[in-house]
Order: C-alpha cells, then structure tokens, then sequence
C-alpha cells in the first residue's frame, strides 16, 4: 500500500499538484515508519522535501533532508547520504545563501568522490559552478564546469 501513495505522490508531484503530492508522501512515509522500513522512510522524507522545495517552502524541505539524512548516516548508507547532502545544497542555494550551499555541496562531492561515482561528482560540480556564476566568479565557475563536462564526456564514451 505505501508504495502505491507513494506512486501516487510522484504523479502529483510531476502534475505540480505538490500539495497532492505531499498528502500522499506523508501517507507512504507513515506506512513504511509503521512497518520499521527505515531505508523507505527515509526515501518518503527526501521526496517530501523535494516536494517542498518546488512549493518554495525551504525551511519545511531542510526539516525533511535533515531527517533524512540522519536515517542516511545511522544505516550507512554514503550514497543516500552523498545525495541528500547535495539537494540540502540546492535548499541553500534557492535561499542564496551561497557560502551553506557551497558547504554542502562539497561534503556531497566527497562522499561521491569515495563512492567513485562520476555522475555525482560532476553534478556537485556543476551545482558548484552555478553558485559561483551567482558570486560573479565567472573563472572559478568556467573551472568547475570544465571539470564537469570532462566527466560527463567520459560518461558518455
């Protein structure tokens, strides 16, 4: 059952009904916490934070990554944890706050680099060459997005 509300959340949240998409979220995430599914429930909290951040409510998705995140690091999961890191960075990149977004996605680029995953890494990059395009540091973000494109191109061969 809670992977159909949780089914039935992505349809609405792609819908941009996020409000839809957040009832039927917090139902699956209720569902999986009952039945102690704690990589689910921590599935739940980071699409309820995604669903947050597009309704602009950026202080509830933090709570939500936050949450998530913690569920992350006790269960060891690094690659959960490298990707909540980097939305948390996107938060804080929406709020402008550039110098906690550039945090995050450096501890995001980390776990990603001990991962050995690529698609991380050059993401974190990219994110990070947006904020520093914000900054009006055009060299350091052509530098990031150097890095970036050479590991999409080697993805992509």
């Amino acid at each position: 059952m809670a992977g159909i509300y949780n089914n039935l959340g992505t349809v609405f949240y792609y819908k941009t009904n996020f409000d839809s998409a957040i009832a039927y979220y917090q139902l699956a995430h209720q569902v999986y916490l009952n039945n102690n599914a704690m990589d689910r429930v921590a599935t739940m909290l980071n699409n309820l934070a995604l669903a947050f951040t597009e309704k602009g409510d950026y202080s509830q998705a933090l709570v939500y990554y936050f949450d998530a995140l913690k569920l992350h690091e006790n269960a060891g999961n690094e690659e959960g944890a490298a990707l909540t890191l980097g939305n948390i960075g996107i938060v804080y990149a929406n709020l402008r706050n550039h110098a906690k977004a550039l945090e995050y996605y450096e501890k995001s680029l980390e776990k990603h680099k001990l991962l050995n995953n690529e698609f991380g890494i050059a993401l974190n990059y990219t994110n990070m060459a947006n904020v520093f395009i914000s900054n009006n540091e055009a060299d350091k973000a052509f530098e990031y997005y150097q890095m970036a494109l050479e590991l999409y191109q080697k993805m992509v061969i």
